[in-house]
């Protein structure tokens, strides 16, 4: 359903519906408004954003369940690409065993989310990268109070950000579990969180811990930062993430690059040298979307 105008709905049941070769499978937020409060999206389809993709206008769903959706390509649950009027709200809730193709399993950013109290847990990508979530471009991802937990990055060569993935914009995280996540490939980057763009926030009795990043030379079962960035960690626990495989290397933090990395008041950090930054053109999905 491509939506032009404003819907609210409490304890609605969006389920099955398809958008094949386009964006929403259950609803499209061309311009407008849709709040939610209650109820669930789920095991519906699209290219982009199989739950609900969001190009101009606020989108406030409230203790919704999105649950089972799959994209093709972008955002698994959700995909919020639009411009900077397109914003998501989102308070309690949750957004479980979403998939997607390419990139972001539960959520891709590329515009402005507040996020508060939701759990984000068991969604997939593969082959690709943002198991949970990828923020890129000047996306605003404002987040508190949530776990982003068990979900799943996969590729041969080198998947990136089993829970959160990070080429561009501002994360600003505050009391986030990244724990449990995995990544599968040759070059596995970053469990928990992969950084190679923007700027990161990480406070407040935050954890990056269980992560597992499996591969040949994979590195940085709790955290990647590669190039320019900015990554300022404080109050959080980051402990007993793992890396497999004959040429892996450091467990917890893997830093590389001129960008600046702070960490205060946190539990065990390591530094080594990176040799891989992964990328794709940041403009692969407004290119995708133009021919909506």
């Amino acid at each position: 359903m491509d939506l032009n105008g404003s819907v609210t709905g409490t304890n609605v049941h969006l389920e099955g519906n398809s958008a094949a070769a386009a964006s929403g499978g259950a609803v499209n937020v061309v311009q407008g408004s849709l709040t939610l409060t209650g109820g669930s999206v789920t095991d519906n389809r699209a290219d982009n954003g199989g739950g609900i993709a969001v190009d101009i206008g606020p989108v406030s769903p409230t203790d919704v369940s999105l649950r089972g959706n799959r994209a093709t390509s972008f955002g698994g649950a959700l995909v919020n690409s639009g411009s900077d009027q397109g914003t998501v709200q989102m308070t309690g809730g949750s957004m479980k065993s979403n998939t997607a193709g390419l990139y972001g399993g539960a959520m891709y950013l590329s515009s402005n989310a507040t996020v508060n109290g939701i759990t984000i847990s068991n969604n997939r990508v593969t082959p690709g990268v943002g198991g949970g979530i990828e923020l890129e471009d000047d996306g605003v991802l404002t987040m508190s109070n949530s776990a982003i937990t068990g979900n799943t990055a996969t590729a041969a060569t080198t998947p990136a950000g089993g829970g959160l993935y990070i080429t561009g914009g501002t994360a600003d995280l505050s009391g986030i579990a990244f724990n449990g996540n995995t990544l599968v490939g040759f070059e596995a980057q970053g469990a928990g969180i992969a950084q190679t763009g923007g700027s990161v926030t990480l406070d407040s009795s935050s954890s990056i811990m269980g992560n597992l990043a499996s591969g040949a030379y994979s590195q940085g079962g709790g955290l990647y930062k590669s190039g320019n960035v900015t990554l300022d960690i404080s109050a959080t626990t980051i402990s007993g993430n793992k890396v497999s495989g004959a040429g892996a290397t450091v467990a917890d933090v893997y830093n590389l690059g001129s960008g600046p990395y702070r960490h205060r008041h946190h539990r065990q950090h390591t530094h080594q040298l990176c040799l891989h930054q992964p990328h794709r053109p940041a403009d692969l999905l407004h290119r995708a979307l133009s021919g909506r």
